[in-house]
């Protein structure tokens, strides 16, 4: 998680595509830091559980998000060229 923040920091991009694709990053990371709760018994376990699907949903949608951003940015139209 820290790579990927000081990764974000020094690129300094500030593209829709580029902070969404860092969204999922830290999404993608939430449930690791959660799991050890999970040694806390069955509330613990659910915890974790919820946590992780949460998580995997939310990565899944900023995913998808982030790869319509950039096909969107890539299919600017050029002009025609005069003949």
């Amino acid at each position: 998680m820290a790579v990927s923040i000081a990764a974000f920091v020094e690129n300094k991009q500030t593209d829709a595509a580029t902070d969404v694709g860092f969204a999922a990053t830290l999404a993608g990371c939430l449930p690791g830091i959660v799991n050890p709760v999970k040694f806390g018994g069955e509330i613990g376990r659910l915890v974790v559980g919820a946590v992780d699907v949460v998580g995997g949903i939310a990565v899944c949608a900023l995913t998808i998000t982030d790869a319509m951003l950039t096909t969107e940015s890539r299919a600017v139209s050029t002009p025609p060229t005069p003949a």
